[in-house]
């Protein structure tokens, strides 16, 4: 998080009152569980539905299916280039959506972790029904 984002939370805290920082708080938590969530099915999703979909291709053709696409691809002009091009982009299409993913993570945290500091600071207790996390983590 970046200083300047670090000082908007400071000056949206500093007007509030503890009860408000303490709702403020379990929101920023279910928002950082959210978005782990959405990280893990992200990366269920984009791994195994497309090493699923390459066993039973392989598995249901008996593997026929691949050399059928490698010959189509390897007879025709560039057909190497379009298969290591098409593999390419798609891992780095994968790549982009992973650090996304993993970057709203690290926003959620971070914000999480101010409130619990400037809380802190101002010295708001949250309870121990607070001090664990969600089982889910």
């Amino acid at each position: 998080m970046t200083e300047k984002n670090y000082e908007k939370v400071q000056s949206f805290l500093n007007d509030r009152s503890p009860e408000r920082v303490k709702a403020l708080r379990v929101y920023a938590l279910t928002n950082q569980e959210q978005a782990s969530a959405a990280l893990r099915m992200t990366i269920v999703i984009n791994v195994s539905i497309p090493v699923i979909f390459m066993t039973l291709s392989t598995q249901i053709s008996d593997g026929r299916f691949w050399d059928s696409v490698w010959d189509l691809y390897a007879s025709a002009p560039g057909g190497i280039a379009i298969i290591l091009s098409t593999l390419i982009a798609a891992l780095v299409v994968l790549f982009i959506i992973l650090v996304w993913g993993a970057s709203r993570l690290g926003e959620a945290r971070d914000i999480r972790h101010l409130i619990d500091l400037y809380a802190a600071e101002r010295g708001i207790y949250f309870g121990l029904e607070d001090a664990d996390t969600f089982q889910s983590e």
